[in-house]
């Protein structure tokens, strides 16, 4: 349980943290070697949050308004490319893989885990290397983590997820999106090898009635064909393109 002084937490949607005279208690229930429904996300039945506030009730100070709720919880879903090691299951270590990533977001909901934590933030950097660090992962692609808040828009590939309230805990998505690779090629749009632009062939002419200028000029020096026009490489007989003179003998554009 959590003592939040000065907040009115009416509901997941509606809190406010500067309100004074007002005293909201965070219920969390104890889920450990207990058949919760979701144990990343314990709540208290409606039933005992109405009995723990009758029971604060009787010792509470009349200038303090009392709520009672469950806490809210932010959820935290990882989505990537990852290869195993040679030898190691592709279906049996992928489920393996996203039952420990919960347990590393989620710690209080196992035997062996920590207590809650109010108000936490986590970094993307963190789980990555969490993930890498196993020993039967190979490589981590394509790390994305979203972050969701109750009531609002789903904070896509943040680099750090951070709670929105004093009366929320991060927890982990039940099911994690683990692409298991049967090779070394990724196929994520980061990897994408993209095709050059190319320029578009030259037009005679545009829509609007204006010519476009060709690509080879008409006459002048440009328009010339070596071995026709001009010979390079020794001084001809009857002259060449060196003893030409603008203007006289050829244009130049």
């Amino acid at each position: 349980m959590k003592c939040l002084n000065h907040t009115n937490y009416s509901s997941p949607a509606s809190i406010r943290e500067r309100a004074p005279g007002y005293v909201s208690l965070v219920v969390i229930t104890n889920v450990r070697n207990k058949n919760a429904v979701n144990p990343l996300q314990p709540k208290t039945s409606l039933i005992t949050l109405s009995e723990i506030h009758d029971y604060i009730k009787t010792i509470n100070p009349p200038c303090a308004e009392l709520i009672v709720r469950n806490p809210i919880f932010e959820e935290v879903r990882l989505d990537f490319q990852v290869r195993f090691l040679p030898g190691f299951d592709n279906g049996f270590y992928g489920k393996k893989l996203n039952d420990e990533i919960k347990q590393f977001l989620a710690p209080w909901a196992y035997d062996n885990g920590k207590d809650i934590v109010f108000g936490g933030r986590i970094h993307k950097s963190v789980v990555l290397n969490f993930v890498e660090e196993r020993p039967y992962v190979d490589f981590v692609t394509c790390f994305i983590m979203d972050h969701f808040i109750p009531g609002e828009e789903t904070r896509k590939n943040v680099d750090e997820a951070i709670t929105s309230t004093s009366a929320s805990v991060l927890t982990s998505y039940i099911n994690h999106m683990i692409n298991v690779l049967e090779n070394d090629d990724c196929n994520c749009a980061d990897n994408e090898v993209k095709k050059p632009f190319l320029l578009p062939p030259a037009q005679d002419a545009c829509e609007c009635g204006v010519d476009v200028i060709p690509d080879k000029p008409a006459d002048g020096v440009g328009a010339d064909i070596i071995g026709d026009d001009f010979i390079v490489g020794h001084e001809p007989e009857d002259g060449g393109v060196g003893f030409w003179t603008l203007e006289s003998d050829f244009n130049v554009q």
